[in-house]
């Protein structure tokens, strides 16, 4: 099978694999309603739409936190899936992919979140969002301690035994219901990890968000770019595409404008941190 055939049955299977359990979506940062305008991809049933007021670029058959919290595999091993599936329909671009990502590593350092955090997060309380089973706080400075929102059980679990030897917890529950278990102004940094792609209510959670930052608080975000290169290339062979998983497909200009009008300041997004070439973005913001 063709790999453009190939990809648009997996995207087919997993959509009715969802049918009965998805919601409609207006637009996540300008609220229009695109239901009558045109897909980005005719050829799956998966319905990604640009926004006709403001370019967002979303997933608008989502589904809902119920069914995202009770598909324990699905949610923690699609992207294992993803990537085995991609490697078996295009082996010579993975083996490419091998050898310029090692390259790439021996050249600079690939853990670029622990550099952030360190520089603008370097002590107090940090709450990483969407913090699966809490590996990323194995990273973090002696100095930080570590708190989590993540909506699968199991992994909330071990997050939370993780962060309470170092004084933190983990609260098991959608992003926005779990930032609302914690005190206004608490943390001194959080983390965004790729995360907020899978997100339904972005907006409102970087809203909720804020007022759990300190003032000056820091905000560390990772998404994927759409604007880059190689999603204008691979089309729907892009690695950012990946279904139902990834609800929002981010450009440096809808993510800035999110986050300002959540009210937060954006304090780093340099031409590295969106390079054309590269499928992902990193950006940092702050209460200010």
């Amino acid at each position: 099978m063709p790999a453009a055939a190939s990809i648009q049955s997996d995207f087919a299977s997993s959509f009715a694999a969802h049918r009965g359990s998805l919601m409609h979506r207006a637009c996540p940062l300008c609220g229009r309603d695109n239901a009558d305008g045109p897909a980005l991809f005719d050829s799956i049933p998966w319905h990604i739409r640009r926004c006709a007021g403001c370019s967002m670029v979303y997933l608008e058959n989502a589904p809902t936190y119920e069914t995202l919290a009770a598909d324990d595999a699905a949610w923690q091993q699609s992207w294992r899936q993803e990537k085995a599936r991609r490697a078996q329909r295009e082996p010579v671009l993975a083996a490419a992919q091998k050898v310029t990502h090692g390259l790439r590593d021996a050249i600079r350092p690939r853990d670029k979140l622990t550099a952030l955090i360190r520089r603008y997060i370097p002590r107090g309380r940090l709450l990483d969002v969407g913090c699966g089973v809490g590996h990323r706080a194995e990273r973090f400075p002696p100095q930080v301690v570590p708190s989590g929102i993540e909506i699968e059980q199991a992994a909330a679990k071990r997050a939370d035994e993780l962060f309470a030897r170092r004084g933190g917890r983990c609260v098991c529950a959608p992003a926005l219901t779990g930032l609302h278990a914690f005190e206004e102004e608490s943390f001194d940094g959080m983390v965004m990890y790729a995360y907020l792609e899978h997100e339904v209510q972005p907006a409102a959670v970087l809203a909720a968000a804020l007022g759990k930052l300190r003032r000056g608080g820091s905000l560390i975000i990772k998404v994927p770019n759409h604007a880059c290169v190689n999603r204008a290339v691979r089309g729907l062979r892009w690695c950012g595409y990946r279904l139902p998983d990834h609800v929002n497909y981010f450009t440096p200009s809808t993510l800035t404008r999110m986050l300002r009008e959540a009210g937060l300041e954006v304090v780093r997004f340099n031409a590295l941190d969106r390079f054309p070439t590269s499928d992902n973005m990193w950006l940092v913001a702050r209460r200010g």
